[in-house]
């Protein structure tokens, strides 16, 4: 049986009934603006439809699991939108509310986009400083959140999974000797989710203690699907 990518994951992930119980807050990853564009902290994102474009206050949305559900888990969700925008409801709000309803907390990545128009930005520079900026938040202020800091994942969808493959491969240790005790904090991911991700940043070979990792793909998309293949077989074996 054949399943169309956006069908297949409306039904998988868009919940029946919303089961955030506490109003999303946004908080910005860093509190004066992001290193070097600091100047620009305050210029408003541009919101149409089911899209966010002109991010340079990169931030995460922060979706609290359920009391009565939680289970201690946390995931980072970084929307798609071919580093031109970000498809902010389908591939991270409503992600968000249904990792709520099996009681894990969310937190949607608004990252910096590299590709939109007469962007300043670098994925390999500051779409990763975001991404690992938002793990060692996450993880520095996982108590507050009541999130395990030894679970905390990533979910990618699309451009989002090559967000998450700029910090999955690497050791994530932090800078011992930052001011700042978030970037004290390693930024490893605890474990990964890949739905239908770009083929970025993916090493040729998967080094051990990489993080464990769900992959997703239409079975009528070649593409994507002969990488989730390719991806599989770059996994050492024991």
């Amino acid at each position: 049986m054949k399943f169309k990518s956006i069908l297949y994951l409306v039904t998988f992930l868009a919940p029946v009934i919303s089961y955030c119980q506490e109003t999303p807050t946004e908080i910005p990853l860093w509190a004066n603006g992001a290193p070097g564009f600091e100047s620009r902290r305050n210029e408003p994102t541009k919101a149409k439809d089911w899209w966010v474009k002109n991010i340079h206050n990169p931030s995460i949305t922060v979706y609290p699991a359920p009391k009565e559900k939680a289970t201690g888990t946390a995931v980072i969700v970084c929307p798609g939108g071919g580093h031109r925008e970000l498809v902010f409801d389908a591939e991270g709000r409503e992600a968000a509310e249904f990792l709520n309803s099996i009681g894990v907390t969310a937190f949607v990545l608004k990252y910096r986009l590299a590709r939109e128009e007469n962007s300043p930005y670098t994925l390999e520079k500051h779409v990763r400083e975001d991404a690992y900026r938002a793990m060692r938040l996450v993880r520095n202020r996982a108590k507050e959140w009541n999130v395990d800091p030894n679970r905390i994942g990533m979910l990618g969808f699309s451009a989002g999974g090559e967000v998450v493959a700029l910090i999955a491969y690497s050791t994530g240790e932090g800078n011992p000797t930052a001011t700042d005790p978030i970037g004290k904090v390693n930024g490893k991911p605890d474990f990964q989710m890949l739905v239908y991700p770009g083929p970025n940043f993916i090493p040729e070979v998967i080094p051990k203690g990489a993080p464990p990792v769900f992959l997703l793909a239409a079975n009528d998309d070649p593409l994507l699907l002969r990488f989730c293949i390719q991806f599989t077989s770059a996994v050492p074996r024991s």
